[in-house]
């Protein structure tokens, strides 16, 4: 007999349900443009000099999108992912992922590149080897994506929001 829990509801923050939203977005190949993903990289600050079209790096833009649009504050210099792991009063060092937490991730072989999503806690894909990572530039768009934990860089909350009571700081 299979025996289960009852589900705990997720409480999903603003800047999740807006990236939720946004789940499809994608490069364009070729010639054009996305118009949302180049607002992403406006929004980062990015100089155009810096991007040539759609599918240069976005993800930090992406995080940085979603929180913007939702009223958040955001650290300097957004659009690199490995940023987003710097201390700054803008984010709290969690000491675990919980749902909706900006994620960040190493991306081997170069020790300064990196990539950055949300924690989706919704546990799609996600077993022990895996975190499921909600964000853009995966796999050329907006969506859900498994990350080795091995990976893993660390988790980040908004100061300005509440932590949910599942919460830890990093000490």
């Amino acid at each position: 007999m299979l025996v289960t829990q009852p589900l705990t509801p997720l409480i999903v923050p603003p800047w999740m349900a807006y990236a939720y939203s946004k789940i499809g977005q994608k490069e364009v190949p070729g010639e054009g443009d996305n118009p949302f993903i180049i607002e992403c990289f406006k929004d980062a600050g990015l100089p155009q000099s810096m991007w040539h079209d759609s599918t240069t790096a976005w993800c930090g833009c992406f995080v940085n999108k979603c929180l913007k649009e939702t009223g958040f504050p955001r650290p300097k210099g957004p659009a690199a992912a490995r940023n987003w792991s710097r201390p700054c009063p803008e984010l709290l060092h969690l000491a675990a992922p919980v749902h909706g937490c900006i994620i960040v991730y190493s991306r081997p072989p170069d020790p300064s590149s990196g990539h950055v999503g949300f924690y989706d806690d919704r546990g799609v894909d996600e077993d022990d080897w895996y975190y499921d990572t909600l964000g853009g530039n995966q796999n050329n768009k907006v969506g859900v994506k498994p990350y080795p934990k091995e990976r893993f860089i660390g988790a980040y909350w908004p100061s300005s929001h509440p932590l949910p009571p599942e919460a830890k700081l990093f000490a």
